[in-house]
């Protein structure tokens, strides 16, 4: 986070949130101020918050490229029935080949998400 960008309400409330759950309400005892917690919750949700942006814009592409290619054909680019059937066969395989590289990166991502162990 950029020291010039200020942590957001967010952020400031789970800090508090934390100071609370840990020394009650009423904050007896607490030598730490939520606002010494406040911009490393709001790092760790604007980490969050840009893979999500990456995982969306993907998944955006994706669509974008299973809409392309289920897009029927136009009728004068048809030959006859077998061409139809190639032009078919080869987008068949190209949602196999997407599909199959979404799930893999999906797989991927859902393992890069699971906990150390230790913590």
């Amino acid at each position: 986070m950029d020291s010039e960008e200020k942590p957001g309400k967010l952020a400031n409330e789970v800090a508090f949130g934390i100071l609370c759950a840990i020394y009650g309400p009423d904050l007896i005892g607490c030598r730490v101020s939520s606002d010494a917690l406040t911009p490393l919750i709001q790092q760790a949700l604007d980490a969050h918050a840009k893979k999500e942006e990456t995982l969306n814009g993907l998944f955006v592409q994706v669509l974008e490229k299973i809409q392309l290619i289920a897009t029927p054909p136009d009728r004068s680019q048809i030959k006859d029935a077998a061409h139809l059937a190639s032009i078919l066969g080869e987008r068949a395989d190209a949602i196999l080949e997407i599909t199959s590289k979404t799930l893999q990166a999906w797989e991927k991502l859902k393992s890069s998400n699971q906990p150390s162990e230790g913590m």
